[in-house]
């Protein structure tokens, strides 16, 4: 019993053994002056290979009929998804997920765990990376995202790449070089980064307007270039 929402049922729901990897639980809350909530979660692994969980709840929210003071009516939604993968499956590669997104009302009016209703920040990081066996070459991405829901600021990036190359030695052409020359030791490496974001307000975004001068990106090249030498020999 709720006196903004009437007598209502709370978490009724189903749950589904769809296969020995995946399960599904379906919940819902109905209120009788309007009010519902609509949602799921599931939790799959395959041994030695992955596993995660999942769960998207969608609520509308109804406080007051149209002709009483201080009536409201809101939609909220909330995301979560984690993922983790064996790293024997890709050797070599990873990719990980810690998704947490969502309208900034929603714990606000859907929820009756405190650590829940107060927690002001979400955050979800995405990732992948990859390095080649027997070559140089290192990669990763990541997208990523934080909200606060006190000032309402969503911060997206979409997405974070870097790439390098390890040191090498470009002007060694000898195999199992025992002296080598002064040219043979200059080493070099490569790094690039690139970034693109977008700061909006959860209040005022509206899709359909989004172009892309509201994006912030820009990218850097550098090119470590060194050599050691030993100059004793020269100056005895």
């Amino acid at each position: 019993m709720s006196d903004n929402l009437g007598f209502g049922l709370r978490e009724g729901g189903y749950y589904f053994a769809i296969s020995d990897h995946v399960d599904l639980l379906a919940l819902a809350d109905v209120y009788a002056l309007g009010t519902w909530r609509a949602g799921i979660v599931s939790n799959y692994i395959y041994k030695y290979r992955f596993n995660g969980n999942f769960s998207l709840n969608y609520a509308y929210n109804k406080i007051g009929e149209s002709y009483e003071p201080g009536n409201q009516i809101s939609r909220n939604f909330f995301l979560t998804w984690s993922h983790a993968i064996n790293p024997n499956v890709m050797p070599g590669s990873n990719f990980s997920a810690n998704v947490n997104v969502g309208s900034s009302k929603y714990q606000t009016n859907n929820t009756y765990d405190a650590n829940l209703y107060l927690n002001n920040n979400y955050s979800s990081n995405i990732s992948y990376s990859k390095t080649w066996k027997d070559q140089p070459f290192n990669f990763s991405a990541a997208p990523r995202h934080t909200q606060n829901t006190q000032t309402r600021l969503v911060q997206l990036t979409l997405p974070e790449l870097n790439f390098s190359v390890n040191q090498v030695f470009p002007f060694q052409f000898r195999k199992d070089v025992i002296k080598p020359k002064w040219y043979e030791k200059i080493g070099a490496s490569y790094q690039f980064s690139a970034l693109n974001r977008l700061d909006f307000y959860d209040s005022t975004f509206n899709l359909s307007k989004l172009q892309m001068d509201d994006f912030q990106n820009g990218f850097k090249h550098s090119i470590p270039i060194n050599a050691s030498y030993n100059l004793l020999k020269f100056l005895i």
